[in-house]
């Protein structure tokens, strides 16, 4: 795979909540890349994304 055809670069917008319960958190979050990998990658321009679920407990 040729590794030119990507950017070196993603800006992006991220976003999440966090809960606090009886000393337990819970939290969830995602990103969203808006900078295209590729603009040339099979016809498509594919962007990032990522999701993120977070849990624990506060001393």
């Amino acid at each position: 795979m040729n590794t030119k055809k990507f950017r070196r670069l993603d800006m992006g917008i991220e976003a999440g909540v966090d809960l606090l319960v009886n000393h337990f958190m819970i939290g969830v979050e995602i990103a969203f890349g808006l900078t295209p990998l590729s603009n040339n990658l099979m016809n498509k321009k594919p962007k990032n994304i990522g999701g993120y679920l977070m849990f624990g407990y506060q001393f």
